[in-house]
């Protein structure tokens, strides 16, 4: 089974976005039983939104090292979504 994403569409969507997006390919892969042998990559995503999203939050004080951290996490958020 071949999954097609957009990959322009996550990664040049803005930052908030890019975490709507990865809530909504997450809800879609769990909901699906097709995709039930993905589940370590589901997993990995699943802590890459969390890890992004709470430097996100944490970002929000705009300190160099909070963004340098979402920077990371954002790009983590994106590897796992190219996967």
């Amino acid at each position: 089974m071949t999954i097609k994403i957009d990959r322009n569409a996550y990664r040049q969507a803005k930052q908030t976005d890019l975490a709507y997006f990865t809530e909504n390919v997450l809800s879609s892969l769990k909901s699906t039983a097709d995709f039930a042998f993905l589940t370590d990559e589901i997993a990995a995503l699943d802590v890459a939104l969390k890890n992004f999203t709470a430097s996100l939050a944490a970002s929000l004080n705009r300190g160099r090292k909070e963004i340098a951290m979402k920077k990371q996490a954002q790009r983590e958020l994106v590897e796992a979504l190219d996967r």
